[in-house]
């Protein structure tokens, strides 16, 4: 079976040296593939492929500027890690460096893997401490407060400081939340490293919680082909956690797409339907998708109904926090129907009932077969 996206992945598959250069492109060719990489967020791998591929420069021009932007934000993020990791090595509290920063050592050059914000985990009890140590020893402040992070901002970068990693679905954060126990010093001041069973794990919940939210794109599935074929990990330690959390067979898809994008693998009917939603929008899919994937279960205005009132697990991982004594789940209802007076909340649940009305059928049908397949 062919795919419309085999130029595009033969052009990363240069990118990232897993095969000679091989194919011609046009500058139509070269302006829609450079195009779809920069909405993707994989710029810098496509840009390299192009190159190796002794692409004539005009072609790539347009896309000079992005590309070192791409550059200079990799060494932004790096240097803030630095900074970061100094700042909590002295007051000597435990931190994990998570997703970007600890899968670009994986690619060819780590610039190759970009990232729009930087992902650092504490403990929960330590999260306190480590925002203050973090202001005072470097130039970022804190913006807000989520369920499971502290936004801060500075140095040209976006932190998540992250206390818990919880994807608000209870099977995978009956996992996520142990996330310490899978961890390990790495003998590098207070800095600590997943074990690559629970770094893959935490790979495919992430991909979980944004292919049922909104969609995902090419990048992730790079991500998981370097950790399974450049790492060494336990498959079967890492089956019985994602079994466990019903979302093994997701998992073995993701894994035969990205063999017939990195490696030799051909597709079958379900890899091309997992291909079409992640080539129809950007690093986080669509608006269309999004709408066609949330539809799954609850259509039209129940969807909306269900957005309003959502399961009371997530009603309470959502709204209670790390302060938080504990509350009946009328609280936590009440505490989410006040946060519809907000700006943002209004303008969510406006976008939101605009993708209902907008959203069509055989795309809900299709997104509906898919799901049933990856049995999510």
């Amino acid at each position: 079976m062919t795919s419309p996206g085999d130029k595009l992945f033969a052009v990363i598959r240069c990118g990232m040296e897993l095969e000679e250069p091989q194919i011609q492109l046009s500058l139509t060719e070269c302006g829609e593939i450079l195009r779809f990489a920069a909405r993707q967020s994989i710029l810098p791998i496509v840009y390299r492929g192009l190159v190796r591929l002794n692409t004539p420069k005009e072609y790539l021009v347009e896309y000079d500027n992005a590309h070192m932007k791409n550059i200079y934000g990799y060494f932004q993020i790096d240097e803030a890690l630095s900074q970061i990791s100094a700042a909590l090595d002295e007051a000597h509290i435990p931190y994990i460096p998570l997703k970007g920063a600890t899968l670009r050592s994986l690619y060819p050059k780590p610039g190759m893997r970009i990232s729009c914000d930087l992902d650092v985990l504490v403990h929960e009890s330590d999260v306190g401490r480590a925002v203050r140590v973090i202001e005072e020893n470097t130039q970022l402040v804190t913006r807000s407060h989520d369920y499971h992070d502290v936004l801060m901002v500075g140095l040209g970068i976006h932190l998540e400081l992250h206390f818990n990693l919880k994807e608000n679905n209870e099977r995978l954060d009956a996992i996520l939340t142990k996330a310490w126990k899978y961890a390990e010093p790495t003998g590098k001041g207070s800095e600590n490293a997943f074990m690559p069973e629970f770094l893959i794990f935490h790979v495919i919940a992430h991909m979980v919680h944004h292919f049922t939210h909104s969609g995902i794109g090419i990048r992730p599935f790079i991500d998981l082909w370097l950790l399974r074929n450049r790492t060494q990990f336990d498959e079967e330690k890492l089956r019985l956690m994602l079994n466990e959390c019903g979302v093994l067979r997701f998992y073995e898809e993701c894994c035969r797409l990205s063999e017939v994008w990195l490696g030799k693998a051909e597709h079958t009917e379900t890899t091309l339907m997992l291909e079409k939603a992640c080539l129809s929008g950007g690093l986080y899919g669509s608006h269309k998708l999004s709408s066609a994937v949330r539809q799954h279960k609850q259509k039209g205005w129940r969807y909306i109904f269900s957005r309003v009132f959502p399961s009371e697990y997530e009603v309470k991982q959502y709204y209670k926090d790390n302060h938080d004594p504990g509350h009946s789940t009328a609280f936590y209802y009440a505490k989410r129907l006040k946060s519809w007076f907000s700006k943002d909340r209004r303008a969510d649940l406006k976008y939101q009932i605009a993708a209902i009305l907008s959203s069509d059928k055989e795309t809900v049908d299709e997104m509906a077969e898919l799901l049933e397949r990856l049995e999510l």
